[in-house]
């Protein structure tokens, strides 16, 4: 199982390697706008909108399915920062988006498979999309896509412990 991209075991080395935990520990290099003891924020290396900011939790969790009740306080904690680093963001000064983007930002996570990266991470989207396909990637709802209050819906909105969901 070499899955490295993925954030798995390699069988060659039986390291842990993720680009998200390199960031996180600094063993490369990504500019951060945002750090505190518990996520990071950093801009997407491949953006779909006009800001696309993800926030990375420090500690190695795969993705959405394997949270717990108990990781509700991570991921409202994941959406605040993501909410209050998006709104810090001006827009370009060349830019004819000024005004308000109907349906505003979109704050959400990807579901296996459809993660490109096997570490979790909250998008933060601020429109104008880059491409008119782009949105269909990010749309709520989906089998793809899921919003952060339909995950603390399901986390049951418990901070206690209990199994993953």
């Amino acid at each position: 199982m070499i899955r490295n991209c993925f954030g798995s075991l390699t069988k060659r080395t039986g390291v842990h390697e993720c680009v998200f935990c390199d960031y996180v520990a600094g063993r490369k290099e990504r500019e951060l706008l945002y750090s505190d003891d518990r996520v990071v924020v950093f801009r997407s290396r491949t953006p779909v909108a006009a800001e696309h900011l993800l926030v990375v939790p420090r500690e190695h969790l795969g993705t959405v399915h394997e949270l717990r009740p108990s990781d509700y306080d991570l991921i409202k904690h994941m959406e605040d920062v993501g909410r209050k680093t998006l709104s810090t963001i001006p827009p370009p000064p060349d830019s004819p988006h000024h005004a308000a983007v109907p349906g505003g930002p979109v704050f959400g996570f990807h579901r296996p498979p459809f993660n490109s990266v096997h570490h979790l991470h909250l998008h933060c989207i601020k429109p104008p999309w880059r491409q008119p396909w782009q949105p269909i990637r990010f749309q709520p709802g989906t089998l793809w896509f899921t919003t952060v209050g339909a995950l603390l819906r399901r986390l049951g909105g418990s901070s206690g412990p209990g199994g993953r969901v």
